[in-house]
């Protein structure tokens, strides 16, 4: 893309922002996609404004982060922003003073609730809202005390409505399992705070202080990540390195088409 005059611009110079989805763009499952490591250091040099938006509700911001820097990304918590932690903002805005929340989801996500002032209880009944996340141990019990209370006209959230959950040899059930057939028992919507729901990027723009023709939404996902960057009108970019493919973009996006299409996250930097 052309600049000044006699000037051709890499992509990456063109935006002040960047919104990046993590899984299938800079890991996926527990190993590094290595050009990413190159990609987020070069953006960090040249001063651009970063939000790493993700549907992970199965671990706390600083936790992802560990996991991130551990790859060797120099990325800070705050720079995080996951459905877990959406959660609580979502909770916080729209039910001020509902304190109380039955959780299906992990004790990470328990953690980012707590630390968000909310109180987690086992008891469905006292319970304000269910929130529903990835839960490693999902039971019949918990299932039936969630849609008892869901029935009983308890504010229902879904973190995420991921179908699958991306790991270094394949991927395995997302949350959008539990929330689809709590809906479905229930004859009740689910609240959708994560991707590709336009709270989650609002926030996200919010953090980054800019407007979002100035943003460019990078993710491998067509459904939560280009079309949730495209619903607040921010550019996007698909990248091939986690779930989608170039087939994917002909069949499934008809409406919302990405604005760029790269193999990886790297060709962010290439003319």
């Amino acid at each position: 893309m052309r600049g000044a005059p006699g000037e051709i611009k890499k992509v990456y110079q063109i935006f002040k922002g960047f919104i990046i989805d993590i899984e299938g763009v800079l890991i996926r499952g527990d190993t590094l996609i290595p050009p990413a490591l190159k990609t987020i250091a070069a953006l960090k040099r040249a001063k651009k404004r970063l939000v790493f938006l993700s549907n992970i509700s199965d671990l706390t911001r600083e936790e992802i982060t560990g996991k991130l820097r551990s790859h060797g990304f120099e990325i800070d918590a705050h720079e995080v922003m996951t459905s877990a932690y959406a959660t609580g903002l979502y909770l916080k805005e729209r039910y001020p003073g509902k304190k109380n929340v039955f959780l299906i989801g992990t004790s990470s996500f328990k953690r980012e609730l707590s630390n968000n002032g909310f109180t987690v209880t086992g008891d469905s009944e006292e319970a304000e809202a269910v929130v529903v996340g990835l839960d490693y141990e999902l039971n019949y019990q918990n299932i039936c005390a969630a849609a008892k209370a869901i029935k009983n006209g308890k504010i229902f959230i879904a973190s995420n409505l991921a179908k699958i959950k991306l790991t270094g040899d394949g991927h395995t059930i997302g949350p959008g399992f539990t929330v689809k057939g709590l809906e479905y028992v229930t004859n009740r919507q689910a609240e959708l705070v994560g991707k590709p729901s336009k709270f989650m990027f609002e926030q996200a723009i919010g953090q980054l202080s800019l407007k979002p023709i100035n943003v460019l939404t990078v993710g491998d996902k067509l459904e939560q990540d280009i079309y949730g960057g495209y619903a607040v009108g921010t550019r996007t970019c698909l990248v091939l390195s986690g779930a989608a493919t170039k087939d994917d973009v002909l069949n499934q996006c008809k409406d919302y088409r990405p604005d760029y299409v790269m193999v990886d996250i790297s060709e962010l930097l290439e003319e």
